[in-house]
């Protein structure tokens, strides 16, 4: 009855504050397939580990996607990229217009249902400038989630996201966890939608 009534299970605490942040966003999504954009491999990593724990898909970045995405890239200029979900960017110095490309890129696409950007601070990028940058570039076909690792350093940056109405959390399981509870709202909603069988 709770599922058919387009409940949504917490099974722990900490999660209680993710599903709430997901779900109290306007952000909607049809499918399970969760684009990963970072500046450090090993959060992506713990990002892509946690998907596929839930059962999604994580599916990689298709050939002309992956094209486009280079040709973006190359016009900023430094390093470059590696992966093809994650995409790991590499170039500290031009990493907020790296940031708008690769969104940029993985929106037009109908590859993807989400996009979550991690950032890993740095000496050398501001966290609430680089917040900045992505939220002037928000995408509005799929949801866009991000995390912002680290506690006072990126404080200022969460509460822009916040008055911006992205979703933002504190580590990438916590981010996998709402796309998860935001999918399986969606799920439960199509199914508040469904008659039951007839009775013999």
């Amino acid at each position: 009855a709770l599922k058919r009534a387009g409940v949504v299970r917490i099974r722990t605490f900490a999660n209680l504050f993710a599903a709430a942040k997901m779900l109290a966003s306007r952000a909607r999504t049809k499918g399970r397939r969760l684009a990963v954009i970072s500046n450090g491999g090993a959060p992506a990593m713990l990002a892509c580990e946690r998907i596929e724990t839930k059962g999604f898909r994580s599916p990689r970045i298709g050939d002309e996607v992956h094209a486009a995405l280079t040709r973006a890239l190359d016009e900023i200029g430094g390093a470059g990229f590696t992966g093809r979900n994650p995409v790991i960017l590499r170039d500290t110095d031009e990493l907020a217009a790296q940031y708008r490309a690769a969104v940029a890129a993985l929106h037009d696409t109908a590859e993807f249902d989400a996009v979550l950007v991690i950032f890993v601070p740095d000496s050398r990028n501001d966290p609430d400038e680089m917040a900045r940058a992505l939220i002037e570039s928000t995408p509005t076909r799929v949801p866009l989630l991000v995390c912002w690792m680290g506690d006072a350093s990126v404080s200022a940056a969460r509460e822009r996201f916040a008055e911006a109405g992205v979703p933002n959390f504190r580590t990438p399981e916590a981010a996998t966890d709402a796309f998860d509870f935001l999918h399986r709202y969606h799920v439960g909603r199509q199914q508040l939608l469904q008659l039951p069988n007839p009775l013999s």
